[in-house]
């Protein structure tokens, strides 16, 4: 029996993020969705108590999780996204100040840009993550374009202090991987998940 196409989800599904960008990105995809956020406290102690690549898949799922145990018969898609840059992870900046060292840092550098997705279904007994990273290299940047950037307060919700879909495009000078990871929603690790879950679905049907 041929695979359903990959959008034709037998289950409910369930965003587990607040993320403007990923709710565009997910209809964008067809998908038939709804919204549902279990908050996180203290989301940088994943990465004091892990290493980086172990640290954000258990946040993914830990966010995927927490929705997934309120409605076990959906399919949940959990999804964190942070930026590493010399050896930092950075994750939302506290404030205007924190937003502009993140971004006068990436001046003339690369940085990288991970996002982990998880997708979980309990009453299935489903899950499966998948992390994306991405290069992405900054220009020289002058710091009255910084101050202009933070002027729109674009940064205040994005891992790492910048939006690549927003005004902050200008300081792009190359992307090297996904460039949806950077957004925050990398749309082939989330197809690929789709996938996995209906190809698993067919076997033990």
């Amino acid at each position: 029996m041929p695979m359903e196409k990959w959008n034709k989800i037998d289950r409910n599904v369930v965003l587990a993020s607040g993320s403007p960008r990923r709710r565009e990105l997910l209809a964008q995809m067809k998908i038939t969705f709804d919204v549902q956020v279990d908050p996180i406290d203290d989301e940088e102690r994943f990465f004091r108590e892990y290493p980086l690549d172990e640290a954000i898949e258990r946040l993914a799922r830990a966010k995927a999780a927490g929705v997934a145990a309120k409605n076990p018969d959906s399919l949940v898609i959990g999804s964190d996204t942070v930026v590493v840059h010399n050896g930092e992870v950075l994750g939302k900046p506290k404030d205007r100040n924190d937003a502009r060292r993140m971004i006068a840092g990436y001046s003339g550098s690369t940085h990288q840009v991970l996002t982990c997705v998880s997708l979980e279904c309990v009453n299935a007994q489903f899950h499966s993550s998948l992390t994306s990273i991405t290069d992405v290299t900054f220009r020289e940047i002058e710091s009255w374009e910084i101050e202009e950037y933070l002027d729109t307060a674009h940064y205040s919700d994005k891992a790492g202090g910048y939006g690549i879909q927003d005004d902050a495009k200008l300081f792009v000078e190359s992307v090297s991987g996904c460039y949806f990871n950077v957004v925050g929603f990398p749309v082939t690790s989330v197809i690929s998940l789709f996938k996995e879950y209906q190809k698993r679905e067919m076997e033990i049907a």
